[in-house]
């Protein structure tokens, strides 16, 4: 199982064109034959992305990224971060722990890279959140962050479902009827049992 997140500098056409390449680089890697033996090791598939979203990026346009592959057998998680928000991880006795690892700057600012993956076993009812900075950069009123923090004490506390509705309900209210500061997107991995 592969599980990826992007979010792209900057706003408008330029930015749509660079996550549109970037979407589509990613597809181009999944479909070569060598596919399953590449995207586990996640940190090959983000340096040749890396690499051909560097080239000729006179733009300086960048898109932050976490690229993470799972042994469904096994339960060893492989993940790479390039400029992303680090992913929590809630264990099953309810404590959350940040998912830093070496990583690397965000994909398409040097090109010849070399990104390291990190690793981690998870265990059955294990939980993986992985969220852009439009949850953890959502300002109040007075610009205060919502900050990755807050997201933190959330998931520990996020009991129930639809973690990732009320996440980005309470984010919204956070920002108390002002514009959403940016976009967001967000991935929940529950090991070994569906997510509701």
């Amino acid at each position: 199982m592969v599980l990826a997140i992007g979010d792209v500098s900057d706003k408008g056409a330029a930015a749509a064109l660079m996550m549109a390449r970037t979407h589509s680089m990613f597809r181009a890697l999944s479909g070569r034959p060598d596919a399953a033996e590449l995207f586990a090791d996640p940190a090959r598939a983000v340096s040749i992305a890396n690499d051909g979203l560097a080239r000729g990026n006179a733009g300086c346009m960048f898109v932050t990224f976490v690229l993470a592959s799972v042994d469904v057998a096994t339960g060893r998680l492989a993940y790479v971060r390039a400029g992303h928000v680090p992913p929590y991880l809630q264990g099953a006795d309810g404590g959350v722990e940040r998912l830093g690892g070496p990583g690397g700057p965000p994909l398409g600012v040097v090109e010849g890279f070399d990104y390291q993956a990190a690793q981690v076993d998870l265990n059955e009812g294990d939980r993986l959140l992985v969220v852009t900075d439009g949850f953890t950069e959502a300002q109040s009123a007075a610009g205060e962050l919502f900050g990755e923090d807050r997201v933190g004490a959330f998931f520990a506390d996020g009991a129930g479902g639809q973690v990732l509705t009320r996440l980005a309900t309470q984010v919204r209210a956070f920002e108390a009827g002002l514009p959403a500061f940016d976009d967001m997107a967000a991935i929940l991995l529950t090991f070994g049992a569906r997510e509701v």
